[in-house]
């Protein structure tokens, strides 16, 4: 299957290291819209940095103790990666840590695939995880 160049997607980074703060205030510094919020599922239109209590790693600065996770807005094709770059770069820059206790999760847009397509990515996600 090739490259959807209209595809979407969205990402959620777990993190420690750094408070939600500076993050939110790098990336605005940067053009990129980013807002300390509470914890919640509501999908919306910037990113927005929140607590994980899931995350538990050595050295969390914030003031709850617990970890942090940025969440993107719903983000499309080559202008949604070049975003998340920044947004990687600039959590680095910010002193963003990982472990063992930290994810990843990617969600993909799938309303152009076919059954096929589906069944494939099974089969991937069985083998794999």
């Amino acid at each position: 299957m090739k490259w959807n160049a209209r595809r979407t997607f969205g990402v959620e980074i777990e993190f420690f290291g750094c408070t939600r703060e500076s993050v939110a205030q790098a990336l605005n510094a940067k053009g990129i819209r980013a807002y300390v919020e509470g914890w919640n599922k509501r999908t919306v239109s910037h990113w927005k940095i929140v607590t994980d209590s899931s995350v538990n790693g050595r050295g969390c600065n914030n003031s709850n103790g617990k970890g942090n996770e940025i969440v993107s807005p719903i983000l499309r094709g080559e202008a949604g990666l070049r975003e998340l770059k920044v947004v990687l770069e600039t959590l680095n820059e910010c002193g963003a840590k990982v472990d063992k206790s930290c994810g990843i999760h990617v969600h993909h847009g799938v309303e152009d695939f076919t059954l096929d397509h589906l069944k494939n990515v099974y089969a991937l996600y069985a083998r794999y995880e």
